[in-house]
């Protein structure tokens, strides 16, 4: 993680050994995978990424106690997960870029892809049996409203269009799920009261959609440079994301009617329909979401003693306003 921006290093500082070790056995699995199966591909770039969730994880139990060195595996089971997840949407997306570098399905193509993120899942299962019954609950209740958001955000986009609240509820799923089992099972590993859980839930219930809409307007406002990844991915692949919804229901009836009609027959070009959000004010409307998630999220943790891990968290809430990748 020394590539981070220096921040994000800041933020992380308080739980640095636990994040350390957790990417020395997070590499381990990856490697693991591709001597067992003689895979050619580079393992390094899926520990890149900021791994949001373990920091998360780690911060939050410092909320109850001190971190527990113990708990590693958790963090690795919930990166297995996420890592699983960005593996499965780079073969639905037809995407061959992931951190600036080959993704897997461009290195393996897609069935060995689907199968890697497959045994990934697998492999989190079968670490979780190891432990008490709580914490494989959490992860499984996450991976089925990942799975479940995934299939609703298929069906709605086959109507040409998704309603506000069918879009928070599918990023509730995709992104929200897992911050907020990263959230439980840190009360959960660190004994805390259920008063104490359900508020680390809600914390990472509202730090994963202020995430995601972040995502959403950094497909607009993002360098694909510094993303990684091209800029207009989701309008490209037909997503509705919450700018797009936004700037929507600005639009006289009519003009949305014909909106919806175009997208549905693919026929509205990506310049219009980028055109039709920045008029319609879309991106000051999502900025004014995102607003209001981050709030909420740094409510959840203010709600808990001061301390150093309080102070991380809240300057996490800010970094992600202002990320650029």
């Amino acid at each position: 993680m020394n590539s981070l921006h220096p921040v994000f290093s800041d933020i992380i500082r308080p739980v640095r050994p636990f994040i350390n070790a957790f990417q020395i056995a997070f590499q381990k699995e990856f490697e693991s995978i591709k001597t067992t199966y003689g895979l050619d591909f580079d393992t390094r770039h899926f520990n890149k990424g900021k791994h949001l969730r373990p920091v998360l994880f780690f911060l939050c139990q410092g909320l109850i106690n001190k971190p527990k060195k113990n708990t590693v595996d958790v963090a690795v089971m919930l990166e297995l997960i996420h890592t699983a997840s960005l593996i499965h949407d780079d073969v639905i997306d037809k995407s061959h870029k992931r951190r600036g570098q080959k993704s897997l399905n461009a290195a393996l193509g897609n069935h060995f892809s689907v199968l890697v993120g497959d045994y990934m899942i697998a492999r989190m299962m079968m670490m979780g049996s190891s432990r008490e019954n709580g914490y494989i609950m959490h992860l499984s209740n996450a991976i089925m409203h990942m799975i479940r958001s995934e299939l609703e955000q298929a069906i709605y986009e086959k109507t040409g269009h998704i309603e506000e609240e069918n879009y928070f509820s599918i990023i509730n799923g995709k992104t929200g799920a897992l911050f907020e089992a990263a959230g439980a099972l840190a009360g959960y590993a660190t004994g805390a009261l259920e008063n104490q859980i359900q508020q680390l839930r809600r914390f990472g219930h509202h730090f994963g959609l202020a995430f995601q809409i972040k995502d959403d307007l950094l497909d607009f406002t993002g360098s694909s440079t510094k993303m990684g990844k091209p800029v207009y991915q989701d309008i490209q692949g037909g997503r509705w994301t919450l700018p797009m919804i936004r700037a929507f229901h600005e639009l006289p009836e009519r003009d949305q009617q014909y909106f919806q009609q175009q997208v549905m027959a693919d026929e509205v070009s990506q310049d219009e329909l980028i055109q039709m959000i920045y008029n319609q004010r879309g991106i000051e409307k999502t900025l004014s979401d995102l607003d209001e998630c981050s709030q909420k999220a740094r409510q959840a943790v203010l709600d808990f003693p001061e301390s150093k891990y309080r102070f991380a968290l809240q300057r996490m809430i800010d970094y992600n306003k202002d990320r650029h990748s």
